[in-house]
C-alpha cells in the first residue's frame, strides 16, 4: 500500500490590517480613548451650539404669532425643527430636552390640541427647551418640577392622551 502525498502549500494572505498591526508606532489604548473623548466633547459643543440656534428660531416664530392660533404650515414648520432637536437632544442624552421637545411635538400631532394651541402656549415650551438646551446641572433638579408642568400643560391641551414619553416609560 503505497500512498502519494502531494505537497501542501500553505498560503498566507496579505491582510491590510494584519500588515498595519504588525508594523511598530500607533498611539496607546488610553491615548485613543482620551482622543475621541476629545472629539465627542467637541461634537457635543457643536450640537448644543446647533440645539440653540433651532430653539432660538423656534422662539422667534413663536413671537411672531402674537397670541394666535397655529395654522397648518406652522406646524408642519414646527414639527420639522423639533424632529431635528430631539435626534440632536436624544444622541447626547440631554433626557430633560428630548422630553420637551416630545410633549410640543406630540401636542401639534393632536388633533385636539391644534384647535386650542396658541402663541403663548407655543412659548411656554420653547422657554422650557431653552432652559434644559444648555447642560450646566442647574436645572436637573428642578428640571422634574418644570417637566410636571409641562405634561399637566400637555393634558389641558389634549385631555385624555398619553404623550409618548410616558408611554415609553421615560418621563
Amino acid at each position: 500500500m503505497s500512498q502519494n502525498h502531494e505537497p501542501v502549500l500553505i498560503v498566507d494572505p496579505v491582510i491590510g490590517l494584519k500588515k498595519k498591526l504588525s508594523l511598530p508606532g500607533g498611539i496607546s489604548r488610553e491615548a485613543a480613548l482620551a482622543r475621541a473623548h476629545d472629539r465627542l466633547q467637541e461634537q457635543r459643543r457643536e450640537a448644543i451650539d446647533d440645539l440653540v440656534t433651532r430653539i432660538a428660531a423656534l422662539r422667534q416664530m413663536g413671537y411672531t404669532l402674537d397670541g394666535m392660533l397655529l395654522t397648518k404650515q406652522d406646524m408642519s414648520d414646527l414639527q420639522e425643527q423639533l424632529d431635528e432637536i430631539l435626534n440632536i437632544a436624544g444622541t447626547f442624552h440631554m433626557w430633560n430636552l428630548v422630553t420637551t421637545a416630545a410633549f410640543l411635538y406630540d401636542l401639534l400631532r393632536s388633533r385636539t390640541a391644534r384647535h386650542r394651541l396658541n402663541a403663548d402656549s407655543l412659548n411656554t415650551f420653547i422657554h422650557a427647551m431653552q432652559l434644559f438646551a444648555i447642560p450646566s446641572g442647574r436645572y436637573e433638579e428642578d428640571g422634574l418640577v418644570v417637566l410636571e408642568q409641562l405634561r399637566r400643560l400637555f393634558e389641558f391641551f389634549a385631555p385624555g392622551q398619553v404623550p409618548r414619553q410616558q408611554m415609553l416609560g421615560a418621563a
